[in-house]
C-alpha cells in the first residue's frame, strides 16, 4: 500500500464506521410498527451499530497500535455484526412471502464460517466474510430490491439504491478478504485488489456504507406522515443534523488522533537515531570524507557494519547517515546493500 493511502486509512475507517452507525441511529428513531418488527429492522440496527464500532476499533488499531487480543475482539464483533445482517436478510425474505429456510440453516452456516479458524485469525476472518458477510449482505440487498417494487416512486428509489449498495458491499466485504492460506483467499484478497485497482477495498466498502446510510434515512424520512410533529421533526431534520455534526467533529478528532500518532512515531524514530549515534566512534566519523573514496576506508567499513547489525536487530530496512558539506547534503555509511 502506498504512503498516501497509509496516511488516509484512519479517515477511511472513520467514515466507514460512521456510516453504519448512522444507519443504526436512523433505525433507532424510526416509527415502530408491527409490520416493521416482523420485517426485522432491529437486526439491521444491530449490524450497523456493531460493524460501525468494529471499523472504529480498526481505526484505533492503526493510530495507537494493535495486539493479538485486540485483533480477536474485533474479529468476534465483526462476526456478531455479520450474523445480525444475515438474520435481517433471512427474516426480510420470509416476511416478503419467500419460502426461505428457518433457524436450522445456522446449523450449516455457522460451522462453515468457523472452519477458517484452522488457518489462524486471517483464515477465520475470511471464512466469516464468505459465509456470513457475503451471504448476509446479498440477502439484505435482495430484500430491499424485492420491496422496492411495492413502494411509491419517491421511496422505491431509496430501496433500489440500498439494495444495489448492499449487493456491492457484499462483494467487496465478503469476497475481498485478508490473505489466508486457502483458496480463494490466497488469490482474491486485499493485496490483490489494491494491486489491480490502486486503492484499498475499504474505500469501496465505505462508499457502499455511506450510500446505504443515505438510503435508509430516505426510506424512513419518506414514510407516510403519521404521528406527532415532534417524531416527524426528529426523523426529518434533527437526526440528519446530528449525523452531519458528528461527521464534522469526527474528522477533526481523527486528525487530532493522527497528529498524536505521528508525534509518537517521530519520537520513537528520534530515540532510535540517538541510540545508533551513541554507538558510533567520533574518530571514525571524523575520518570520513563523505565521498566515494570512503568505500575502502576502515572507519567507513566499521560504521557500515554497525548500521547493518543494528538494522537486523531492530528490523529496520533502511538506516543511513548524512552530513552537510559546502551547503549540500551528502550521504555516508548505510545498511542498504551496495548496488
Amino acid at each position: 500500500m502506498t504512503d498516501f493511502w497509509k496516511n488516509q486509512m484512519d479517515y477511511v475507517f472513520f467514515v466507514y464506521g460512521f456510516a453504519f452507525i448512522a444507519v443504526a441511529a436512523v433505525l433507532l428513531g424510526r416509527k415502530r410498527a408491527k409490520e416493521g418488527e416482523r420485517f426485522g429492522w432491529n437486526w439491521l440496527l444491530w449490524f450497523g451499530l456493531l460493524h460501525g464500532v468494529n471499523e472504529w476499533m480498526d481505526m484505533w488499531a492503526i493510530g495507537f497500535g494493535d495486539s493479538a487480543a485486540f485483533k480477536w475482539v474485533r474479529l468476534w464483533i465483526m462476526a456478531a455484526s455479520f450474523l445480525a445482517l444475515f438474520e435481517f436478510g433471512r427474516r426480510g425474505l420470509i416476511s416478503g412471502g419467500l419460502k426461505w429456510p428457518g433457524g436450522w440453516l445456522y446449523a450449516i452456516v455457522l460451522p462453515a464460517a468457523a472452519m477458517g479458524y484452522l488457518y489462524g485469525p486471517n483464515g477465520l476472518n475470511a471464512s466469516l466474510r464468505y459465509f456470513l458477510g457475503f451471504t448476509g449482505a446479498s440477502l439484505t440487498g435482495m430484500v430491499f430490491l424485492r420491496v422496492s417494487g411495492r413502494q411509491p416512486a419517491e421511496r422505491g428509489i431509496f430501496h433500489t439504491l440500498a439494495g444495489a449498495a448492499f449487493l456491492l458491499y457484499g462483494a467487496s466485504a465478503g469476497l475481498i478478504v485478508p490473505a489466508a492460506g486457502f483458496y480463494p483467499a490466497n488469490i482474491l484478497n486485499h493485496d490483490a485488489f489494491f494491486a489491480v485497482l490502486g486503492f484499498p477495498v475499504q474505500v469501496l466498502r465505505a462508499l457502499c456504507a455511506g450510500v446505504s446510510a443515505f438510503c435508509v434515512w430516505g426510506i424512513f424520512r419518506g414514510e407516510p406522515r403519521k404521528g406527532n410533529e415532534e417524531s416527524l421533526w426528529f426523523r426529518a431534520w434533527f437526526l440528519p443534523g446530528c449525523i452531519v455534526s458528528g461527521l464534522i467533529f469526527g474528522v477533526f478528532l481523527v486528525n487530532w488522533q493522527g497528529n498524536i500518532a505521528d508525534k509518537e512515531q517521530r519520537g520513537e524514530i528520534l530515540s532510535q537515531v540517538r541510540a545508533v549515534a551513541r554507538t558510533m566512534n567520533v574518530k571514525d566519523i571524523k575520518a570520513l570524507s563523505f565521498t566515494p573514496r570512503d568505500n575502502k576506508n576502515p572507519s567507513f567499513l566499521r560504521l557500515r557494519q554497525q548500521l547493518i547489525s543494528y538494522g537486523k536487530a531492530m528490523n529496520l530496512r533502511s538506516i543511513y547517515s548524512m552530513a552537510l558539506r559546502d551547503g549540500k547534503i551528502v550521504f555516508g555509511p548505510e545498511n542498504i546493500p551496495e548496488g
